[in-house]
């Protein structure tokens, strides 16, 4: 993990009777959001305690993922005949995954725009041949509050050389703010197929039905039935789904609700994939399954997939893709 100096530096946006969500400049990262109850404001998604902790966090909470969300196949990138080795290691062991061990999560951003306490803009130039991939990059993600209870993140990058190009925000999910689980939140997920893993968790090629699998989550229920019958509750799922789209702007791709709080949260992007992942991994202060990810994304390993909607960004061209966060709060 890169040593940034000095103590990250937090933001934070608010509307007078909405969310409050507070920001670190380490990884352009979403600390906190808080949702307003009668009883008070409830935190949804994990963070640390002290900005310290995200100049050297393993697990990409709330940071802004890039070159690419996802794995890589063992890092290897071909763009026209050129043959590129990305980084490796970390978590993602022999895979490149979300853009390194040294990505866009682990760099200092700088804060380009701060309008009032409704938008807020993070600039980061990647330089060519960091962590392997080709061209410079200047990448923007701008926070904005849209109302009282939506957030949108809006990704945009340019290049000056062909490279691949797919960002995300990894925030975890738990709308209970109790620092239980989340296996009791119930979701629903826009999505008729999707795209299987091998043994080694990078997609096959195929494009499935989620009919009788696991992954069926077209109907709402509850995480804790993923797994389905025979097998046991709680599996863990780190799988990216296929959205059902109709056009090119925002439509929704998921729905969590926490029944205990009331809160639930919709998730609308522009992007052609959605990744669950039930935070199995976390450890140390953070337990197993105390977060859930919703990644909105291009797929996994999508250099590597001709059939997989394309990541090339070229020189001329803008990258640009946007995800809303809307909450509703209802006390139960």
């Amino acid at each position: 993990m890169l040593a940034s100096e000095g103590v990250p530096r937090t933001i934070e946006l608010a509307t007078a009777k909405g969310i409050t969500v507070s920001f670190v400049d380490q990884g352009a990262s979403i600390r906190a959001i808080l949702v307003p109850m009668r009883h008070g404001r409830v935190n949804v998604t994990l963070g640390y305690p002290r900005a310290e902790g995200y100049r050297s966090d393993p697990y990409f909470l709330g940071a802004s993922i890039g070159r690419f969300a996802g794995r890589i196949d063992r890092g290897r990138l071909v763009l026209d005949g050129i043959e590129y080795a990305l980084a490796t290691g970390g978590q993602g062991g022999a895979h490149c995954l979300h853009g390194g061990p040294e990505g866009f999560h682990a760099r200092r951003w700088t804060l380009a725009e701060l309008d009032g306490t409704r938008t807020a803009s993070f600039h980061y130039v990647s330089a060519a041949g960091e962590q392997g991939f080709p061209g410079r990059l200047q990448a923007t993600v701008r926070y904005s509050l849209l109302d009282a209870l939506r957030l949108s993140i809006e990704f945009v990058a340019t290049t000056d050389a062909p490279t691949v190009v797919n960002l995300s925000n990894h925030a975890y999910f738990n709308l209970e703010g109790d620092g239980g689980t989340i296996d009791g939140h119930r979701i629903r997920i826009n999505a008729d197929r999707y795209t299987p893993l091998n043994e080694r968790a990078i997609p096959t090629g195929e494009i499935r039905s989620v009919a009788g699998t696991q992954y069926d989550f077209r109907e709402e229920r509850e995480l804790n039935d993923a797994a389905g019958s025979g097998h046991r509750r709680g599996l863990a799922v780190d799988q990216n789904y296929v959205l059902n789209r109709n056009g090119a702007g925002l439509e929704l791709a998921a729905s969590v609700t926490a029944p205990k709080s009331g809160i639930r949260l919709n998730v609308y992007t522009t992007q052609p994939g959605i990744q669950l992942y039930t935070g199995d991994r976390l450890s140390g202060l953070l337990g197993p399954r105390a977060g859930l990810c919703l990644e909105t994304q291009h797929f996994p390993d999508s250099p590597n997939r001709l059939a997989f909607p394309s990541c090339r960004l070229n020189p001329g061209g803008t990258y640009r893709h946007q995800t809303v966060l809307e909450f509703q709060a209802a006390e139960p």
